[in-house]
């Protein structure tokens, strides 16, 4: 099987049934002694991906609790994100709205690796990434599947 045509395929599939997200990244440097500080570098991706409840099955089975969500997002655009210290996702609704902004307009960003999906200023939904799984048959990463719990 090819699996770099399906890959494609699945980046096609997300774009047009999935939602526009910002994933930002953060990965955490060395320590500056002089600063007193540790390094933290973000990086902002925008992706097409799908939030999707988990199904009472996989709840009643423990595969999830309530209020779970699953979310894929493509490989295509993203770094590997298994490797990555953490990361966020945000929706966005336009240019003018933006999802998950602080009182100072800049992003929310949870110490404890949560991804933050969600709302407007008013609320927000944040959910705590349980697992990063990469899909990726015949060592071609096709898409991320992350479970996350609020």
């Amino acid at each position: 099987m090819d699996w770099t045509k399906l890959k494609s395929k699945i980046k096609t599939k997300l774009v047009a049934s999935g939602a526009t997200l910002t994933v930002t990244t953060l990965d955490k440097g060395g320590y500056d002694i002089a600063a007193g500080t540790k390094a933290e570098y973000e990086t902002e991706y925008s992706v097409s991906g799908l939030i999707t409840d988990y199904t009472e099955k996989d709840i009643a089975n423990g595969l999830a609790q309530v209020g779970d969500k699953k979310v894929l997002l493509p490989t295509s655009d993203l770094p590997d994100l298994t490797l990555i210290d953490s990361f966020k996702i945000v929706i966005g609704v336009d240019e003018k709205e933006s999802y998950i902004l602080a009182e100072d307009g800049s992003f929310i960003l949870d110490e404890d690796d949560n991804i933050i999906i969600g709302a407007t200023e008013e609320r927000s939904l944040v959910l705590n990434p349980i697992r990063v799984q990469m899909i990726s048959p015949g060592n071609v990463g096709l898409m991320y599947k992350i479970q996350a719990r609020g």
